[in-house]
């Protein structure tokens, strides 16, 4: 028998970079932002995602 299953995860992505990022050279700083993904998974196995993530609130965290 066949399963799908989908998820969906509100996540906090953080990081600084250490090279180029979203056409931002580094700078030292960090960013901290909300992401929401879609996961579609089929047999136990992820066979599908989908997010948005809010990159222009990264990009002025970097300094942008």
């Amino acid at each position: 028998m066949t399963q799908h299953h989908e998820i969906a995860a509100r996540l906090t992505n953080t990081g600084t970079p250490v090279k180029e990022r979203l056409g931002v050279a580094p700078t030292g700083a960090s960013f901290e932002i909300t992401e929401y993904a879609l996961y579609r998974v089929h047999d136990g196995r992820f066979v599908n995602m989908t997010n948005l993530q809010d990159t222009d609130t990264a990009r002025e965290q970097l300094g942008a």
